[in-house]
């Protein structure tokens, strides 16, 4: 009797030695079925935004109260920023080095950064309220109000999970991640940043309708570019959030030792 036996290749286990760890990364856009694993600047949208150029990328929390950014807070994201650049913070020998030219492009820069028209401050940024960088570098009058920051984070960033197990949040299966709830006084800038903290100081990123080439692309893969200022070293922001706060399980994927820290831009 003749008999036939099918054989079927094995997966392959993970590595004993890369085990799961604590942090995830915030998936792209074009990596989950929210945006149906598309840009979405290749759908046809009503908000205003260019296509062509692509979008900000949001991850958007459960808990979105909007947090104030107060004198302390606004000095410390605009050194977050001045350290990008700069590799220094303000007030410091290395920055009094800088030219005054310098100095008024970046304090600029990150009034246009934090406006009303980014992806953190949408609605609430400091080109309508009180603006302390602009007011000490650039001598502008200072405004009334407080603007505020909302829970949002960007694709290619990494959270660290406060626990595995999913909680439901508006029928929605979440991860409950860790976040820095507004520590007064603010931290020191060149001791809490995106080297010493990635899971808490993140980068601005865009994803663009376009391929590695640079082209437009309806397949991809796509690019991930970070945002234009700062002279492209990337724009930092902190996870200045509600506490606690959850991400939808779908926008996350578990990381493992070997994949820390993943860049957030593409290629």
């Amino acid at each position: 009797m003749r008999v036939q036996v099918d054989v079927y290749p094995a997966m392959p286990a993970p590595p004993v030695d890369d085990p799961l760890t604590d942090y995830y990364v915030l998936r792209h856009d074009f990596d989950t079925e929210v945006w149906e694993y598309r840009p979405r600047s290749l759908f046809a949208p009503d908000d205003g935004l260019l296509d062509k150029s692509g979008y900000p990328e949001m991850v958007p929390f459960t808990e979105r109260k909007g947090m104030p950014l107060t004198k302390v807070i606004q000095w410390f994201w605009f050194d977050l920023c001045v350290l990008a650049r700069y590799g220094t913070v303000f007030g410091t020998v290395e920055w009094n080095r800088l030219s005054r030219e310098q100095q008024r492009k970046i304090a600029s820069e990150w009034g246009t950064f934090t406006d009303s028209r980014r992806f953190a401050t949408n609605h609430a940024g400091t080109d309508v309220n009180a603006n302390h960088i602009a007011e000490r570098i650039l001598g502008q009058s200072l405004k009334s109000g407080t603007a505020k920051q909302l829970e949002v984070a960007c694709g290619g960033n990494v959270v660290k999970a406060v626990r595995h197990t999913p909680v439901n949040r508006y029928g929605e299966p979440c991860i409950e991640i860790e976040i820095w709830n507004g520590i007064y006084p603010a931290p020191n800038a060149l001791t809490f940043n995106w080297m010493t903290h990635p899971h808490l100081v993140h980068w601005a990123t865009i994803a663009t309708p376009f391929g590695y080439d640079r082209q437009p692309s309806k397949t991809g893969p796509w690019r991930v570019d970070p945002f234009s200022f700062f002279g492209g070293a990337g724009s930092p922001y902190a996870l200045y959030f509600s506490s606690p706060n959850y991400v939808q399980l779908n926008r996350l994927r578990r990381l493992r030792a070997s994949e820390l820290y993943p860049r957030p831009y593409r290629p």
